[in-house]
């Protein structure tokens, strides 16, 4: 009757710990200025974003083309991330070509250069504007292809504008990311720059610490002009170009802009690239309580002890 009269055997309740909480890691972004090596951090996802920016390239002058932008590459956020190295291309000085940008076997493209007096435009991720010149001179082809292997993985780069036949015309500007660079004008402006590539959509709303050009990036550099105005800089980095003797204006660091051009001197400098890196967060795992298990019948004292702790289940 040890058991309080009640017949069977007196059992030791089993008890099984619960798990702690797990807590949700957001999302978290890399980002690359300068040549370094990529490291994941701690507990994310395998898959996420990435951005490649290559160098801009540097405007032409005298009479110069603004300059095409670095190519882009934006994948989706699905990509698998993996450690490996970076490579940061340079921007191009004066009527120079930008450097590449790589990571993770992708390689964005160094803009072309903008074309000086007596040239065409020259071809790169994005192709460089045709200076002021009679005749007319054409721009340089964006060559920026898409990238194999991922569904989805894109490159951007268009072409740099042209000239028109006419003394007093003005100079291409240089292409962008996802627009062509914009043709300079008889009796009026050098040609802006084409427009670059936006990646707030998968890295977030402007402003962010790790975003250069509010989040855009690869504008192509404005054409130059004499009596009117110059062509500005596309969204995205591009450099304007100048009416003067002046230079043209550098293209955003760490943007992949395009160099303005210049009427009567050198070609702005392109701006340097760039690699952003995000790796997607994971969703938090709540707590699991114990358990406390036993077969037949538990003895009384057991039953106390363990309502007065709280962890009675029953009623």
């Amino acid at each position: 009757m040890a058991n309080g009269g009640i017949i069977g055997p007196v059992q030791t309740p089993v008890v099984t710990p619960g798990d702690p909480a797990i807590p949700a890691v957001p999302p978290y972004t890399t980002s690359f200025n300068a040549p370094g090596t990529f490291t994941k951090q701690p507990n994310t996802a395998p898959d996420g974003a990435i951005l490649i920016v290559a160098g801009g390239g540097g405007g032409g002058g005298p009479q110069g083309g603004g300059a095409g932008a670095g190519g882009v590459i934006l994948t989706p956020t699905s990509f698998p991330i993996s450690p490996g190295p970076v490579v940061i291309g340079g921007g191009g000085g004066a009527h120079s070509a930008g450097s590449n940008s790589t990571f993770a076997g992708m390689t964005a493209i160094g803009g072309g250069s903008g074309a000086s007096a007596g040239e065409s435009g020259f071809s790169g991720g994005s192709g460089g504007g045709g200076p002021r010149d009679n005749p007319a001179a054409p721009g340089g082809t964006g060559t920026q292809p898409s990238q194999p292997g991922n569904s989805g993985t894109y490159g951007f780069g268009t072409n740099g504008g042209k000239s028109v036949i006419n003394v007093w015309c003005g100079a291409g500007g240089g292409g962008g990311a996802t627009q062509a660079g914009i043709d300079g004008v008889s009796y009026g402006s050098g040609g802006p720059g084409g427009a670059g590539k936006d990646a707030q959509p998968v890295f977030g709303a402007n402003p962010q610490p790790f975003y250069a050009a509010a989040g855009i990036y690869g504008g192509g550099g404005g054409g130059s002009q004499d009596s009117y105005p110059a062509g500005s800089g596309g969204p995205g980095g591009g450099g304007a170009g100048t009416n003067n003797p002046s230079a043209g204006t550098a293209g955003t660091t760490n943007s992949g802009g395009g160099g303005g051009g210049s009427f009567g001197g050198s070609g702005g400098s392109g701006g340097s690239g760039k690699v952003l890196i995000l790796e997607n967060g994971v969703a938090g795992v709540p707590a699991t309580p114990a358990t406390i298990v036993a077969s037949g019948v538990w003895s009384l004292s057991d039953v106390y002890d363990y309502r007065k702790s709280g962890d009675w289940l029953g009623n």
